[in-house]
């Protein structure tokens, strides 16, 4: 924290003071229960069937009770994205989404309120979304294959944005303005019935390897699981084990280091297939830099 000044504390203090529970409703995590002031929810770093991480509502604290760690809205957002700590507070702090501090006298109607709620799923449209996957370098042929355009009301307000789905019917939301899930929070796996798999660590890096890729996209090699999160790399690993063939293609960032190296160690035959875009953090920036040359190439 040495250097920062008195702005960003005043920053870090407003993001402590946002209401947790409102904020993993807008990514698509609902409480499994609720005792008075403890909300208890599936761990979203593991896959559970009994609910074990737990956010007192009163203290805006969270605590996983599988791994012995909590702390704040921050210390959750820093492991959850995979960020560091100015990264998390930009990301917070552009969000369409304004996150106020607990109210105990409305806290079931703020809940309910900030929830995700999907209303139409239609083909991909508007000219605003088409405009921002060509800004990530995503060719429209290609984004129809796999997203959406999702209408969603949050907050009392109605959005829409380009939706991912997942294995169990939720979605990844992405526009120029937000990001964010709709529940049930999960992975997405694409099966070919192919012995090799391809793992991602979001849909956009997905998207763009396909991209680079038009030969694959024609005549798919391998299957795709997409995590959404880190938090899902343990099933992951349990589903890895099952091909003859893992590629791992996750951030080249510290967690994208720790995660990768976990996976090696419990899937030997897996390789780390980062080095295709060892220069960038990840596939989707690497396309973006070299789209000029890449969009030649294809016609775009």
């Amino acid at each position: 924290m040495c250097g920062w000044n008195r702005r960003s504390r005043e920053d870090l203090d407003r993001i402590k003071a946002m209401d947790m529970v409102a904020y993993l409703a807008s990514l698509g995590f609902e409480p499994a229960k609720i005792s008075r002031q403890d909300y208890w929810y599936l761990s979203p770093w593991r896959d559970e069937r009994t609910a074990s991480f737990k956010i007192n509502r009163q203290l805006n604290r969270w605590y996983d009770f599988g791994e012995g760690v909590g702390g704040s809205i921050i210390d959750f957002g820093i492991r959850y994205h995979a960020c560091p700590i100015t990264e998390f507070i930009e990301l917070i702090s552009e969000s369409s989404i304004k996150f106020e501090p607990y109210q105990p006298s409305t806290s079931l109607h703020n809940v309910r309120h900030s929830k995700v709620e999907i209303t139409h799923v239609n083909p991909i449209s508007s000219k605003i979304l088409v405009h921002y996957l060509a800004s990530r370098g995503i060719n429209l042929e290609i984004a129809a294959q796999y997203l959406n355009e999702v209408s969603y009301t949050n907050a009392g307000k109605h959005f829409y944005a380009l939706g991912f789905q997942n294995s169990k019917g939720g979605y990844e939301l992405r526009s120029p303005f937000f990001k964010g899930s709709s529940a049930p929070k999960y992975f997405s796996f694409h099966s070919t019935g192919l012995q090799t798999v391809s793992i991602f660590e979001g849909f956009m890096d997905f998207l763009s390897f396909l991209v680079l890729d038009r030969e694959t996209t024609k005549n798919p090699k391998t299957d795709y699981l997409i995590l959404n999160s880190l938090s899902f790399i343990q099933p992951a690993i349990q589903m890895a084990k099952a091909y003859k063939e893992v590629s791992l293609f996750l951030d080249n960032d510290a967690q994208g280091d720790k995660m990768t190296a976990l996976m090696l160690k419990q899937v030997p035959h897996a390789v780390d297939g980062r080095k295709q875009y060892i220069a960038r953090k990840d596939w989707n920036d690497y396309l973006c830099s070299i789209r000029p040359r890449q969009n030649r190439k294809l016609g775009l």
